[in-house]
């Protein structure tokens, strides 16, 4: 299972027609891809301060309707602390969002799918993928 992170999903609203085209791949091999509440979050974000806000959020509630949402369960909760305590250990702290990100798709065994590695690559466990 893939766990899209926000800066993939926007570059598919964009149009990249790469990105499209391995999605269709993986919904033709019945390969699940998944989105976290953080990442929907954002991308609600993005909707609100948009200036066409009505295109965005019909675009942004078409493409995540055929998307998992992965629960933020307590599993995810004890590995967000554990990893942040552990990140802050080593002194290689990240964003708590990408952190939250992270942990969710850790309990779920999703790779996360992104184009910032540097967000991520710390995260002990976490399965990183660019597409």
């Amino acid at each position: 299972m893939y766990s899209l992170d926000t800066n993939i999903i926007v570059d598919i609203l964009r149009g990249d027609t790469r990105l499209k085209s391995k999605l269709q791949e993986l919904n033709d091999k019945q390969i699940n891809c998944c989105i976290t509440p953080i990442v929907l979050a954002e991308l609600f974000k993005g909707v609100y301060k948009a200036q066409r806000q009505s295109e965005a959020l019909k675009l942004v509630e078409d493409f995540v309707q055929n998307l998992q949402l992965l629960d933020f369960n307590e599993y995810a909760c004890r590995l967000f602390g554990q990893r942040h305590a552990e990140l802050l250990r080593l002194g290689k702290q990240t964003q708590e969002l990408d952190l939250m990100i992270a942990s969710i798709s850790l309990a779920h065994d999703a790779i996360v799918v992104t184009n910032n590695h540097k967000d991520f690559h710390n995260i002990r466990g976490l399965k990183i993928e660019s597409w």
